[in-house]
C-alpha cells in the first residue's frame, strides 16, 4: 500500500532539524503529469507545471501584491522551495487547482521556473474553500478581505452564526462584526477597497459610513480624501479632513453667490422641562431657524 512520505519542511521552519549548508532541496517526487489522476495519492507530494496549475476560484486575495510576489520569488531563488503548495483536480482535465500558495506560484513565474512540488489534496467543492479561508501561512488578509471572507464562511454554510465563524477564523464575534460591516460601505467605496483592499481598516469604515450618512450631499470630497490614504495620509485625520474640505466648499459656494441670504436665526428662548411628576427637572435653551 502506497503511503505518504514523511514531510520535513515544517521540522526545518521550526528549527527542529538542522539543514546543512550545501544541502539543496530534492526533486526526485513523481510528476503529476506521469502519474493517471485517479492515481493520485492524498498526502503525497508531486511535482506540477506551471502551465496545467490554475488558481482556486476561493482565492482570498482581491489583489496580489507585486512587492510580495517579488519577495517571494527572491526568496524561492535563493533557498529553493522549502514548503510543498497544496493541490486538487482541476476542473478541466489536465489542470489542478492551487489551494494554498497562490504567490509563491506567482513568485516562482516571475523568476521563470516551470515547475513547483505540490502536495495532493483529494477534497470537496466546501472543503476546499474551507482550506483557502483558512490559509494562516504567508501574509495575512487584509481587514476587507476577511470581510468577504466572513460574508462567504456564513452565506456557504461553513459557519451559522458571527461566532461561528469567529471560532473558525481564531478571532471574537465582535471582530468579525466590524469587519462585516466593511461590507455595508457604499458602493463608490467598495470599488476603492478593492482595488486597494489595505488601504483602511474597519475602525476607518465605521468613520466613513458615518460621514457618507451625515454629509449625503458632499460625496466626492469624502471619496476625494479616501484617495490621499494613497499617498500616506493618516487614517486618524479622515474625518477632520473631510470636514474641512466641506467647510471650504460651503464657504467658495457662498461666495459665488453674494446675494444668497443666510437663514435668519430667531432669538432663543428659556425652556423649563418637567418631570412625569411636575417637578422641574432642568431648563434648556431652544433656538429656531426661520427658514421663511
Amino acid at each position: 500500500m502506497n503511503k505518504p512520505g514523511l514531510k520535513f519542511s515544517g521540522l526545518v521552519s521550526s528549527g527542529k532539524v538542522v539543514v546543512p549548508a550545501d544541502a539543496v532541496p530534492s526533486n526526485k517526487f513523481d510528476h503529476v503529469a506521469d502519474t493517471p489522476s485517479d492515481q493520485l495519492v492524498e498526502g503525497r507530494e508531486y511535482m506540477i507545471p506551471l502551465s496545467q496549475l490554475v488558481d482556486s476560484p476561493y482565492q482570498v486575495r482581491l489583489v496580489m501584491d507585486p512587492a510580495r510576489v517579488d519577495a517571494v520569488g527572491a526568496q524561492l531563488e535563493g533557498q529553493g522551495q522549502l514548503d510543498a503548495i497544496e493541490f486538487r483536480l482541476g476542473k478541466v482535465k489536465g489542470t489542478y487547482e492551487l489551494i494554498k500558495g497562490h504567490t509563491r506560484k506567482y513568485g516562482a513565474l516571475s523568476r521563470d521556473w516551470i515547475e513547483l512540488r505540490g502536495l495532493f489534496r483529494n477534497l470537496s467543492d466546501k472543503e476546499a474553500e474551507a482550506a483557502c479561508m483558512v490559509d494562516n501561512t504567508g501574509q495575512p488578509p487584509t481587514e476587507y478581505e476577511y470581510a468577504h471572507m466572513f460574508r462567504r464562511a456564513l452565506d456557504n454554510g461553513h459557519a451559522k452564526t458571527q461566532d461561528g465563524v469567529g471560532k473558525m477564523f481564531g478571532c471574537s464575534q465582535a471582530t468579525v462584526a466590524k469587519r462585516l460591516g466593511m461590507l455595508e460601505l457604499a458602493q463608490p467605496v467598495q470599488q476603492i477597497l478593492t482595488a486597494h483592499p489595505g488601504l483602511f481598516g474597519a475602525r476607518s469604515a465605521s468613520v466613513i459610513r458615518e460621514l457618507w450618512d451625515t454629509y449625503p450631499e458632499h460625496h466626492e470630497p469624502i471619496l476625494e480624501t479616501i484617495s490621499m490614504l494613497k499617498d500616506g495620509m493618516d487614517q486618524g485625520d479622515l474625518k477632520k479632513t473631510v470636514e474641512a474640505k466641506i467647510a471650504d466648499h460651503k464657504r467658495k459656494e457662498a461666495k459665488a453667490n453674494p446675494g444668497q441670504e443666510a437663514p435668519t436665526k430667531l432669538p432663543a428662548r428659556r425652556e423649563i422641562i418637567k418631570s412625569a411628576t411636575g417637578i422641574e427637572a432642568y431648563v434648556t435653551i431652544l433656538r429656531k431657524i426661520d427658514d421663511d
